[in-house]
């Protein structure tokens, strides 16, 4: 019986993880955020940061750049720390 368990359970997260690489999560895009990158370096204010199955792509200040996602945020007056978790 633990074996049939098993089997069953494997088999359920293989087909879970195949799903999960064949539709990725649409491309995201957070505005008007204050980014801290964790480098020692200064916040930065206003920033739009553009996220793509899971990774930070692109980062442009609010006003000077429009990047596009399927998903947008309205971050302002919040705070992003990308890579904080993983």
């Amino acid at each position: 019986m633990r074996r049939f368990m098993l089997a069953i359970y494997l088999f359920a997260c293989a087909f879970i993880g195949a799903l999960a690489a064949a539709n990725p999560p649409p491309p995201l895009v957070i505005t008007d955020v204050t980014l801290i990158d964790g480098r020692g370096a200064a916040p930065r204010a206003h920033m739009t940061i553009r996220i793509e199955d899971g990774h930070l792509v692109e980062i442009a200040r609010t006003s000077s750049k429009t990047l596009t996602g399927d998903v947008k945020i309205d971050g302002t007056g919040r705070f992003l720390v990308p890579g904080f978790f993983r």
